[in-house]
This record gives structure tokens, C-alpha cells and sequence, in this order.
């Protein structure tokens, strides 16, 4: 796909000159993956004009003080916790390129809805904040700013001053906001998640590869659920060189666990270290993932320009920022790559 102009303006910091192809986020299953960290001295929202059809509402299931004195000059935080709804239209310009999204079912309106939670750190008094929303994209539904910026335990229930950890992003007056945009999230420990639409009726053969760093990898999970565990209908394949022909490993050797993982016969057997599996199987109904960039999009759009009542943040958000770390970097790289950071409007 070829970069997408952006609208140039005053909030736009451009993020690349030259962007490289994105590279696949989560094909390589049981790897270590380089630590990849982006921080977006914007950037998240070109436009600043109205919206159109994205978040229709937001619903707030809690809204608690953080326990504590405050935070210097910017003083006492709350959290607000809730879920976010939202609608796409399949025929604008920056949502058609989204996978599937043709094809996923559509409202009266002939929009696709999702809806996914939302966490938010905030000044009390807003006018007392510095201006700036920064959002941290989940990693695999947990929160990350604050353990990195902050010291911060590693937690996702931030109810009291000690789970903030030392308060810089407090004392410097940022609004933190996180938001699920992965919907192959379990819902443990707080974990971010987005509920997304589905293909109904929609089989395929997808493929995934598993380069395995450790000794004892049993287990290769599959990034889709099979639609069927009848090993005649999948393929599992090894290579040790990338530039190889792949060598059929025997139906005999490997079996499904469950229809979202397998492992090699004798059960405990591992995979061994340096050699590339690749797996192929069917796949049935896949949820349009895609719409996780636009729910990010869309809210970020939402909470830095919406002006009534129903915004949380309203008049108090004046740029926004994007933090990730790992599979959230390499996420707020694609984003980019694929025009995300400019809104509907």
C-alpha cells in the first residue's frame, strides 16, 4: 500500500521521512522480539474539525479520585474507566483499506460498529493539566506508561498515588489514556480489550511460522482459532535457512492441542531451537482487526477536539502524544505508515 498524503498544519510533526514497508507485527510466534519503542512528539490527529461517524458515545462505568495528595502543581487526579462505542463508514477514504471491513455487517446506517474499554488518568481541575493527551498503546492489553515513565508498579488497576509510582507524568500535567485495540485478549488482570465485528461465513487457509528461542518451546500457538482440527485439512512444515525449501513434517509427528495451538508427538516434545516451522490450517469468521487502528484514531479524535459535555477531556486537550514499547511500537508504526494519525473529519 503506497503512503496517504496527510493534511498539513501546525500540529502535524511529521514522524518519517522515508517509511520503510511495515514489517508483520505478530508472524513470528515463541521469538524475542527487539525492543521497539516510539514516542510521537504529535501526532495522533492531523484534522481538527468535527467528526464523522466515529465514537457515538461513551459509556463511564467509574469515576474515582486517585487516593493520595496530589501531584505539585497540577494536584489531585481521577481515573475514569469505561467503554467507548463506535461506528466506521466502509466507503471513506481512510477507513476502505481496512481488511474485511467490506464485508462486515453494517447498521441502518450502513456503518460497522465495534466498541472496545477505556482508561483514563486526568487532572481534576483540567486547567491545571499541561495540555497534552498522551496514549499509551496496550501491549497485549496491559499498560506500559506508567511503569516506564513513572517507575511505577506493573499494574493495570491504578487506584491509589503508589500505583502511579514516583508522578512524573502527573507533576508535568499529562492526561494518560489507554483504550483496547486487540481483540485476542483474555480478560485478566484488567486487560484492555475491543470487541470487534466478524465475516460470517468466510473460510480460508491462513499460515503462521514459529521461530523457537528457548529450549523448552512445547507449544505453538496459532494466531487465528482453527475452523477445523482434522490434521488432513493443515500442513506443518520446517526449514532451518530462510532460503530453503521447506521439509514436510509427518502428519504422525505433530497433532492440535486445541484449535488454537499445536505441538509435536511425543507430547513433550519441543520445537528445536533455530529451526522455522510453518503451519498451515483453515480458518473460519475472522473479526476485522483492522478496526483497531480506527478506534484508536477516532478516540484520541474524539477526546482532543469534541467540545460537549459527553467528553471527558473537553477544551483541555491541545496536542496528543503516542507511547509504545515492543508489539505497541511496531503498532504505532504501522498507524502511521497506513495514515491512521489523520481523522475523518
Amino acid at each position: 500500500m503506497p503512503p496517504r498524503p496527510r493534511a498539513a498544519g501546525p500540529d502535524l510533526v511529521p514522524t518519517f521521512t522515508n517509511r520503510p514497508h511495515p514489517i508483520p507485527t505478530e508472524n513470528l510466534k515463541g521469538t524475542t522480539m527487539a525492543r521497539s519503542q516510539f514516542i510521537f512528539a504529535l501526532v495522533l490527529l492531523a484534522s481538527v474539525t468535527g467528526l464523522e461517524a466515529a465514537v457515538t458515545r461513551i459509556e463511564v462505568q467509574r469515576r474515582e479520585p486517585i487516593a493520595g495528595p496530589g501531584f505539585g502543581n497540577t494536584g489531585a487526579y481521577e481515573r475514569i474507566v469505561g467503554r467507548f462505542f463506535g461506528e466506521l463508514d466502509p466507503a471513506h477514504p481512510l477507513n476502505k483499506d481496512i481488511v474485511d471491513i467490506q464485508l462486515a455487517p453494517r447498521n441502518a446506517l450502513g456503518r460497522v460498529e465495534y466498541s472496545a474499554d477505556l482508561d483514563l488518568l486526568k487532572p481534576v481541575d483540567m486547567t491545571r493539566g499541561n495540555g497534552a493527551l498522551l496514549y499509551d498503546v496496550n501491549n497485549r492489553g496491559n499498560k506500559r506508561a506508567i511503569s516506564e515513565y513513572n517507575d511505577g508498579p506493573s499494574t493495570n488497576n491504578l487506584l491509589k498515588a503508589e500505583d502511579l509510582g514516583n508522578g512524573f507524568l502527573m507533576r508535568h500535567g499529562f492526561s494518560v489514556l489507554w483504550s483496547g485495540w486487540i481483540e485476542d485478549v483474555g480478560p485478566a488482570n484488567g486487560a484492555m480489550r475491543i470487541q470487534l465485528p466478524s465475516v460470517p461465513g468466510l473460510e480460508q487457509n491462513v499460515w503462521d511460522e514459529l521461530l523457537p528461542n528457548v529450549r523448552n518451546s512445547e507449544i505453538f500457538a496459532l494466531s487465528f482459532k482453527a475452523s477445523s482440527t482434522d490434521k488432513s485439512r493443515a500442513q506443518l512444515t520446517m526449514r532451518t535457512r530462510n532460503n530453503e525449501t521447506a521439509r514436510l513434517v509427518a502428519a504422525s509427528d505433530w497433532e492440535f492441542i486445541n484449535d488454537r495451538s499445536i505441538r509435536l508427538l511425543p507430547a513433550g516434545t519441543p520445537f528445536p531451537i533455530g529451526v522455522l516451522y510453518q503451519f498451515v490450517y483453515p480458518s473460519a469468521n475472522p473479526s476485522v482487526a483492522g478496526i483497531g487502528f480506527a478506534a484508536t484514531r477516532d478516540l484520541v479524535s474524539f477526546l482532543r477536539h469534541e467540545t460537549g459535555e459527553t467528553n471527558p477531556l473537553a477544551g483541555g486537550i491541545k496536542r496528543a502524544l503516542g507511547h509504545g514499547t515492543s508489539q505497541s511500537g511496531r503498532y504505532l508504526r504501522d498507524f502511521t505508515y497506513r495514515g491512521f494519525n489523520e481523522d475523518e473529519a
